[in-house]
């Protein structure tokens, strides 16, 4: 088992949405082949059809609702941190977890099965969550942010690097 690129967890969510894409494609060769045959009335009702399903489209790729996990190895600081910044954001619901036995909130199954998305502040995180939890995993994405264990709680820096870098995955 792998981490998922970004480029990976955008194609899975495009395909969501191929239903509504095929049909706009089809919509824009229809509307060239009518062009053609300058059929202008039929042509402009295509056009608005295809104009309605982008809007849809863009709508639904706007209000796409995630459970995302944040792991790091005590859940007391960049996890916890993340948890606070994402939990509400955008319909997003966010939880955290250590993976650490003494950890504030301990990684469990219900919170692996529970996630759309899993990030991990570290590597061993990672390594962590796939010794433990290999089963379940198999179908989730996750990624590694590689922030090291070098803030404090809703560190000014820390808030800002997440905001930056988490965004681009949902």
């Amino acid at each position: 088992m792998r981490m998922r690129t970004r480029s990976e967890v955008l194609n899975c969510f495009i395909k969501r949405l191929d239903l509504i894409g095929g049909a706009v494609f089809k919509l824009l060769q229809t509307i060239k082949l009518l062009h053609q045959f300058r059929c202008k009335a039929v042509e402009r009702f295509l056009i608005g059809m295809t104009v309605r399903l982008l809007r849809y489209r863009s709508n639904l790729t706007l209000n796409y609702r995630c459970d995302l996990l944040f792991l790091c190895s005590q859940n007391k600081r960049r996890s916890l941190t993340a948890e606070k910044l994402f939990d509400g954001q955008n319909g997003h619901q966010a939880r955290s977890a250590g993976t650490e036995n003494n950890a504030r909130i301990k990684l469990s199954p219900g919170l692996v099965g529970w996630a759309d998305i899993i990030f991990c502040m570290e590597k061993t995180h990672v390594w962590r969550l796939k010794e433990k939890y290999s089963d379940i995993i198999a179908d989730k994405t996750f990624i590694c942010l590689n922030i090291p264990d070098d803030y404090s709680y809703m560190d000014d820096d820390l808030c800002e690097l997440f905001e930056s870098v988490v965004p681009e995955y949902l």
